[in-house]
């Protein structure tokens, strides 16, 4: 499947300022249409209190929500407007603003595109009704993501990739997402956190790497020492391999759980400083 339809989640964050100028990039160089996505609902405190009011009172309380409400939405579309005046191709870039939470919103409109590109999380200075979770788009939209830190420009992202590999169902699937989405790819690293003893694939790992190679990839396979947290290990071997883009799956466990008691997932997004591929 060739890269023809990318989505960002836009609230007006330099987050999402970042992951717009990457869409960008990568649109230009496929030559694909992007489409900027700002959900926006009214404030929760303002729901939260209307059902308590009088008739005339409540009534003015939403026109002042619809006021504040059309003013950020002006504003975050001129903030996108200007950004895409560097779009190589302006009439394939697209803007849409959609009622609605962000994550809830942004997650169904996600299924009908190729790849959503999504910002580091921040908090939004429009309340926390616009704030975009990218592990939350990833795990509800059933569509690959690419988290992007602040970063200067758009970097090179797959002349170095590499895919944190466990063997497990979401990790084969954020390979099977990026083979198809994002080649070519120069090289790419299977890189597993665990036993430096166990140097040499499993049958299982040598299958996926024949896979990725009649692909047209050059891929190997490396092991690196536990010596943290798995996500804290798996980042620093990253850094150490000059990784350009680091692949995974997304939430193995539940999002639950790992919200409760810390996880890969998050750990690895708390500590973004390049982009992250994910799929679930």
């Amino acid at each position: 499947m060739s890269l023809k339809n990318i989505l960002v989640a836009y609230n007006g964050n330099d987050t999402s300022d970042h992951a717009l100028r990457l869409g960008l990039a990568i649109a230009a160089k496929r030559d694909a249409h992007l489409t900027g996505v700002f959900a926006h609902g009214a404030p929760r405190s303002i729901e939260s209190v209307d059902g308590w009011l009088p008739e005339g009172l409540s009534q003015q309380f939403q026109e002042l929500a619809e006021k504040i409400q059309k003013e950020v939405v002006s504003g975050v579309e001129g903030k996108f407007r200007a950004v895409i005046a560097e779009a190589k191709d302006p009439a394939k870039v697209h803007w849409m603003g959609l009622r609605g939470m962000a994550d809830d919103a942004i997650s169904k409109i996600a299924r009908t595109f190729d790849l959503t590109i999504v910002g580091k999380y921040s908090p939004s200075e429009y309340g926390e009704q616009l704030e975009i979770h990218p592990d939350v788009i990833a795990l509800r939209s059933g569509k690959p993501v690419i988290v992007v830190p602040e970063l200067t420009g758009a970097p090179k992202m797959c002349d170095n990739v590499v895919v944190g590999w466990d063997g497990k169902r979401t990790s084969a699937k954020a390979v099977s997402d990026l083979l198809h989405i994002l080649p070519p790819i120069n090289n790419l690293t299977l890189l597993r956190i665990g036993d430096e003893r166990q140097s040499e694939p499993d049958a299982a790992t040598r299958r996926l790497l024949t896979h990725i190679e009649r692909h047209g990839v050059d891929a190997k396979y490396v092991v690196r020492k536990r010596e943290h947290s798995i996500a804290r290990s798996l980042i620093d071997a990253c850094n150490d391999l000059g990784a350009t883009l680091l692949v995974m799956g997304a939430y193995e466990h539940s999002k639950f759980s790992e919200d409760l008691l810390g996880g890969v997932t998050n750990e690895v997004l708390r500590s973004l400083s390049k982009p992250v591929f994910m799929s679930h």
